[in-house]
Protein backbone atom coordinates (compact mmCIF):
# COMPACT_ATOMS: atom_id res chain seq x y z
CA UNK A 1 0.00 0.00 0.00
CA UNK A 2 1.57 3.26 -1.08
CA UNK A 3 1.82 6.19 1.33
CA UNK A 4 2.35 9.89 0.75
CA UNK A 5 2.50 12.86 3.08
CA UNK A 6 0.02 15.74 2.79
CA UNK A 7 -0.54 19.02 4.65
CA UNK A 8 -3.13 19.11 7.41
CA UNK A 9 -5.10 21.68 5.41
CA UNK A 10 -5.62 19.14 2.60
CA UNK A 11 -6.96 16.52 5.00
CA UNK A 12 -9.26 19.10 6.58
CA UNK A 13 -10.56 20.13 3.14
CA UNK A 14 -11.66 16.55 2.48
CA UNK A 15 -13.20 16.16 5.93
CA UNK A 16 -15.18 19.42 6.01
CA UNK A 17 -16.07 19.33 2.29
CA UNK A 18 -14.85 22.88 1.77
CA UNK A 19 -11.44 23.99 0.53
CA UNK A 20 -9.48 25.28 3.50
CA UNK A 21 -6.18 24.43 1.85
CA UNK A 22 -4.26 27.13 -0.01
CA UNK A 23 -3.99 24.79 -3.03
CA UNK A 24 -6.87 23.02 -4.74
CA UNK A 25 -4.28 21.08 -6.76
CA UNK A 26 -2.90 19.63 -3.55
CA UNK A 27 -6.37 18.53 -2.44
CA UNK A 28 -6.91 16.89 -5.84
CA UNK A 29 -3.56 15.10 -5.46
CA UNK A 30 -4.71 13.77 -2.10
CA UNK A 31 -8.01 12.48 -3.52
CA UNK A 32 -6.31 10.85 -6.51
CA UNK A 33 -3.79 9.25 -4.16
CA UNK A 34 -6.56 7.89 -1.92
CA UNK A 35 -8.88 6.34 -4.50
CA UNK A 36 -7.75 7.31 -7.99
CA UNK A 37 -10.33 10.04 -8.59
CA UNK A 38 -10.58 13.79 -8.01
CA UNK A 39 -14.12 13.33 -6.73
CA UNK A 40 -14.69 14.00 -3.06
CA UNK A 41 -16.88 11.25 -1.66
CA UNK A 42 -17.62 9.40 1.56
CA UNK A 43 -15.04 6.74 0.76
CA UNK A 44 -12.24 9.30 0.87
CA UNK A 45 -13.57 10.88 4.05
CA UNK A 46 -13.96 7.55 5.86
CA UNK A 47 -10.55 6.35 4.66
CA UNK A 48 -8.88 9.43 6.14
CA UNK A 49 -10.76 9.06 9.43
CA UNK A 50 -9.67 5.40 9.67
CA UNK A 51 -6.05 6.49 9.39
CA UNK A 52 -6.33 9.66 11.48
CA UNK A 53 -9.20 9.26 13.98
CA UNK A 54 -8.79 12.81 15.30
CA UNK A 55 -10.30 14.03 12.02
CA UNK A 56 -13.82 12.76 12.80
CA UNK A 57 -14.54 15.68 15.10
CA UNK A 58 -13.22 18.41 12.79
CA UNK A 59 -15.71 21.07 11.74
CA UNK A 60 -15.15 24.68 10.73
CA UNK A 61 -16.13 26.76 13.78
CA UNK A 62 -19.44 28.56 13.34
CA UNK A 63 -17.82 31.88 14.21
CA UNK A 64 -15.16 31.50 11.47
CA UNK A 65 -16.87 33.69 8.88
CA UNK A 66 -13.83 35.06 7.06
CA UNK A 67 -10.88 33.57 5.22
CA UNK A 68 -8.60 34.87 7.97
CA UNK A 69 -10.68 33.16 10.67
CA UNK A 70 -10.70 29.87 8.75
CA UNK A 71 -6.93 30.13 8.20
CA UNK A 72 -6.48 30.71 11.94
CA UNK A 73 -8.56 27.59 12.66
CA UNK A 74 -6.46 25.52 10.23
CA UNK A 75 -3.29 26.87 11.88
CA UNK A 76 -4.58 25.90 15.33
CA UNK A 77 -5.44 22.37 14.15
CA UNK A 78 -2.00 22.07 12.53
CA UNK A 79 -0.32 23.26 15.73
CA UNK A 80 -2.18 20.63 17.75
CA UNK A 81 -1.98 17.63 15.38
CA UNK A 82 1.02 18.42 13.17
CA UNK A 83 1.56 20.12 9.81
CA UNK A 84 1.80 17.02 7.62
CA UNK A 85 0.34 13.51 7.74
CA UNK A 86 1.09 10.24 6.02
CA UNK A 87 -1.87 8.90 4.06
CA UNK A 88 -2.09 5.41 2.60
CA UNK A 89 -3.84 4.78 -0.69
CA UNK A 90 -6.93 2.60 -0.62
CA UNK A 91 -6.26 -1.04 -1.46
CA UNK A 92 -6.40 -1.56 -5.20
CA UNK A 93 -5.51 2.04 -6.09
CA UNK A 94 -2.54 1.77 -8.43
CA UNK A 95 -1.92 5.51 -8.78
Amino acid sequence: MSKKTFPTSDLLSVIVGFRVSPSMNSVRDLLVHIHGSEILDDRATQWLIQQHPWLWKMRIPKDAKSEAAIAAWVASVSARYGNRHSVAAMPGNKR
